[in-house]
């Protein structure tokens, strides 16, 4: 499982949270997901906001 938090301005604005078979999400796989997925969800966040 990654439990991903996503911060703006410091401050928590959501979790992207992912689930999966066990171990899984090797170290690696993690560090990936934070770099694929932290900017798409502070944009949606920021999107939404505006709403």
């Amino acid at each position: 499982m990654i439990n991903l938090p996503v911060l703006i301005g410091g401050e928590l604005a959501a979790t992207i949270n992912i689930l999966h078979e066990p171990e899984y999400y090797t170290e690696a796989r993690v560090e990936a997901a934070k770099a694929l997925l932290t900017l798409p969800a502070m944009a949606t966040l920021a999107l939404a906001r505006q709403l």
